[in-house]
């Protein structure tokens, strides 16, 4: 028994071992400071210029069907990240735009035979865009297009996957470099886009969007925002009627509506300033004892007859077309992650529009996962040991730098 206790524990050391050397350069010690220059404008990386900050890639699947039935898109073999449920057609491929962890090689499609549940695994491959063409087998299940929830569209795609949260990191200094803690408003984000492909006499399309409001580290007047990219304000909001609703489960924040006309969407989320104790929010040592508020979004429209603006709504499948930024609500200035732009109410706003520096350091990162964020004044590298070897790789190395932290450096 001692021996077989012993086999036990060598075994968990290896995996805890294996956990905490995947730094690829480094092996990771909780208690090391990493070398990081306080006052450089990169902290001490070196950063590449082509490097895109991305911890995501699209996945774009066409789906091929001998008859009308149904998938679903898993990023596992165990069917726990469910990405996309479809209905497809015999009538032409169906499209899917996913967005994938950069880490993520392979894809699986399920579907049915027989009623017995059958997955497809393909291999994404190492490309920044895959483009896969997928063939369901010729005994795959018939279902009827009309069968299912109508109000939710043939075609849903979650992101970053079905019931789970992604989390946004803001520096708000812009457009100088603060502490890079990335912790000066922090929130997780679901999304959840559908789209009606099919002969409904309804077609339903939208977007569910939830975002959780986790940390604000940053003294500065700024409010979350986001922009619908694919859409017009009057596609939500016309002489027909409103097309959007919002709930907040604090009842201090509330959503706004900042666009009008032809502008792409813009919604704000107010009155977080209002979770602060003191000038901060569950960014040090104790994590808040306060429910973490949650801020949802809804917009649903029957476009069966509106072939135009259904264009606009497919849009919503895509997550470029979500550009989440920070504003200032003083002076009405943007701080956006890096590849976004400016919104048209910020047409006036002047310098430096590609929220990165020459040296190619952001204010601005997403992660497909609900992750800690480092505690105040902690440099995101001190909290994530392998962040620097994946910016310096030029995101080859560490793509889940995420996934490892010290958690005496974090807030869980």
């Amino acid at each position: 028994m001692k021996q077989k206790a012993s086999i036990i524990r060598l075994a968990t050391a290896a995996i805890l071992l294996s956990m905490a050397t995947s730094c690829m350069n480094d092996v990771y010690d909780p208690d090391k400071e990493p070398t990081i220059d306080p006052v450089g404008e990169t902290f001490g990386l070196e950063i590449p210029s082509t490097f895109s900050w991305a911890t995501t890639r699209n996945a774009e699947l066409t789906i091929s069907t001998p008859v009308t039935t149904s998938v679903s898109l898993y990023g596992d073999e165990q069917g726990k990240e469910l990405l996309a449920e479809a209905i497809v057609t015999k009538d032409k491929p169906s499209t899917l735009t996913l967005d994938m962890p950069t880490s993520k090689q392979k894809i699986y499609v399920g579907y049915t035979v027989k009623g017995v549940q059958k997955v497809l695994k393909q291999d994404l491959g190492a490309t920044t865009r895959a483009n896969i063409s997928i063939t369901l087998p010729e005994e795959v299940d018939w279902r009827h297009p009309d069968t299912g929830d109508a109000s939710k569209g043939d075609m849903t795609v979650y992101m970053p996957s079905k019931g789970n949260f992604g989390t946004l990191l803001f520096e708000d200094k812009f457009p100088v470099m603060g502490d890079y803690d990335m912790n000066d408003f922090v929130v997780g984000y679901s999304l959840a886009p559908y789209y009606s492909v099919g002969s409904k006499t309804t077609h339903y399309e939208g977007t569910d969007i939830r975002l959780q409001i986790r940390a604000i580290g940053g003294t500065l007047p700024h409010r979350l925002c986001v922009e619908l990219s694919s859409l017009h304000t009057s596609d939500i909001a016309d002489a027909t009627g409103i097309y959007y609703t919002t709930s907040s489960t604090n009842p201090n924040i509330s959503v706004e509506l900042l666009s009008s006309g032809n502008e792409p969407v813009v919604f704000a989320i107010n009155g977080t300033n209002t979770l602060k104790e003191d000038i901060f929010f569950n960014v040090g040592d104790h994590p808040t004892s306060q429910p973490l508020p949650v801020v949802t979004i809804s917009i649903q429209r029957d476009l069966k007859d509106n072939v135009a603006m259904s264009k606009r709504y497919f849009g919503l499948l895509t997550s470029e077309n979500y550009n989440f930024f920070l504003q200032n609500t003083v002076d009405k200035k943007e701080i956006h992650m890096k590849g976004y732009n400016v919104t048209p109410m910020a047409s006036n706003q002047t310098g430096n529009n590609d929220f990165a520096t020459s040296e190619n350091l952001v204010w601005g990162i997403k992660v497909p996962a609900l992750i800690p964020h480092a505690r105040e004044g902690i440099n995101i590298q001190e909290a994530y040991p392998c962040f620097a070897n994946w910016v310096k790789s030029n995101g080859s190395n560490d793509p889940e730098w995420y996934t490892i932290y010290n958690k005496k450096k974090v807030v869980e």
